[in-house]
């Protein structure tokens, strides 16, 4: 029985513990949590009751792999001290060739350091410490830097700003104006720019289940190079100013004789270029733009779009059973279902310190191209990792060798009731070696879009607040990470 002083409740904890730890800051219980999964340092102090729990399979201390690895702390003097200042830091840490080496427990490091006061310096300062009389940097902070940063559930997202926000840009009155090329168009090609790409793919999802045509996305430098084939081309994009965004419309107005656009800016460069060509039959929908967005990618943005062009498909569908059902999906319930989903699994994938370099396999079915494109893009945009997404059928015994040569791998499964004969089958032969952790997605394909990117935008803040940007955009190489100026899509 257990008091959690953050919830302001009392409640049962399954646990398996193992050792009764001392510190500076305090007593508590390392034990396994059967509800969480995760081994939990536990305040002994909030322990009201204890009663044995012979159900409950008991998980053993040789499965704390926290416990058994050790880490250095590495302690240097600062370096804007005299030579003579520096010899005396030295003496009083018994430093070696200029530093002083602690060994502790990975999952005991946090302890440690507050106890040394060294906490913030790790978190805030490049390990250099902030009390005046230590004189001494931790040389290794950034290894230190995941197992201080404070745990997911301490620092919320605040997404549930967003919503109201989502809703209007559902129900905004946009702008608009179908061509009859469009409601006749037998192929349609869905051409997204920047982030405005998940709301593109999404739009190739809807056309094909929704609207029963053949539909597929395509990136500008993509389309650019496919042959005049008849298809009818929507351009997606937010602004309509970046250089990828204009060359597209240009095509797009010398390849066909009609086409699309999807925009929240009235004054978009590319409805300008459409607008120069005479003969071109243009269908718009333009929005208004959301407020500047300054988390680690333009969230509101990729929610925005992804609203508009929805609203789109709606407004050709037919009053129908299927547009009943994206009108009436519970937003705000998808959104909570996606956080707790994410806070789950950003706790296995930050399980160690070394979390950065395990490889993220996102296993699904393939189905929807929004899918495959937020889980490749955002993760990355946000400057965390580069994900891996295969086709849970395509995942094949030369993948399997090497993950199991390999071992650096966490497997997220992204389960839909149509393939869990499938997710069964691959989680039990994985989860012997791998984390594994399964995201339960519904099978309606709006449903699904929401609910994943929900969960996504979640779990790269959780992410990112262990990087310690929490929720920030990360810093950027001046010269690598510029996208600007890469070149004309086609020379000449």
């Amino acid at each position: 029985k257990y008091a959690n002083f953050r919830k302001n409740s009392v409640h049962h904890r399954i646990i398996s513990p193992h050792h009764i730890v001392s510190t500076d800051i305090r007593w508590h219980l390392r034990a396994w949590d059967h509800d969480q999964s995760i081994f939990v340092d536990i305040p002994i102090s909030r322990i009201l009751s204890a009663e044995h729990a012979p159900e409950w399979s008991w998980v053993p201390i040789e499965a704390d792999i926290s416990w058994h690895k050790k880490l250095p702390i590495i302690l240097q003097a600062r370096e804007n001290l005299s030579e003579l200042q520096r010899e005396m830091v030295a003496r009083n840490y018994a430093m070696q060739k200029g530093r002083a080496v602690i060994w502790e427990r990975e999952c005991l490091v946090y302890y440690r350091l507050a106890s040394m006061q060294l906490l913030e310096a790790v978190r805030r300062y490049n390990g250099i410490a902030i009390e005046p009389n230590l004189h001494i940097v931790v040389s290794n902070f950034k290894d230190l830097l995941p197992l201080v940063i404070d745990i997911p559930e301490q620092q919320e997202s605040d997404f549930i700003l967003d919503l109201p926000w989502l809703r209007y840009a559902l129900e905004l009155k946009c702008d608009s104006k179908m061509s009859p090329s469009l409601l006749e168009a037998n192929y349609i090609d869905w051409i997204g720019t920047g982030l405005s790409k998940i709301a593109a793919a999404y739009g190739a999802d809807l056309t094909r289940s929704f609207l029963g045509k053949p539909a597929r996305f395509l990136t500008p430098l993509s389309y650019a190079h496919e042959p005049p084939l008849g298809t009818y081309p929507v351009l997606v994009t937010l602004g309509g100013k970046c250089s990828d965004a204009i060359e597209s419309a240009r095509y797009m107005s010398q390849k066909c004789g009609s086409g699309a656009l999807l925009t929240a800016n009235y004054n978009s460069d590319c409805a300008s270029v459409f607008q120069s060509i005479n003969k071109f039959k243009l269908s718009w929908f333009i929005g208004r733009f959301p407020e500047k967005d300054y988390r680690f990618v333009n969230c509101r943005s990729i929610l925005t779009m992804a609203a508009y062009v929805q609203q789109f498909i709606l407004n050709i569908m037919n009053y129908t059973s299927q547009r009943t059902e994206i009108i009436n999906i519970d937003y705000s319930r998808l959104a909570d279902e996606g956080k707790e989903s994410a806070k789950r699994v950003a706790r296995t994938i930050t399980r160690g310190s070394s979390w950065r370099s395990q490889q993220i396999v996102v296993v699904g079915a393939n189905q929807l191209n929004s899918e495959v494109l937020m889980w490749t893009s955002i993760l990355s945009e946000s400057g965390i990792m580069n994900i891996h997404y295969v086709d849970i059928k395509d995942y094949t015994h030369g993948d399997h060798i090497a993950a199991v040569s390999l071992r650096n791998q966490i497997f997220l499964i992204l389960e839909t009731p149509t393939i869990k004969h499938l997710t069964d089958i691959f989680k039990a032969r994985f989860e012997t070696l791998f984390p594994v952790e399964i995201i339960s997605l519904p099978d309606h394909v709006s449903a699904q879009f929401w609910k994943g990117l929900f969960f996504l935008l979640e779990l790269t803040h959780f992410l990112s607040v262990q990087l310690g940007y929490a929720g920030k955009r990360p810093p950027k190489h001046p010269v690598v990470d510029s996208w600007r100026d890469w070149g004309e899509l086609l020379k000449n």
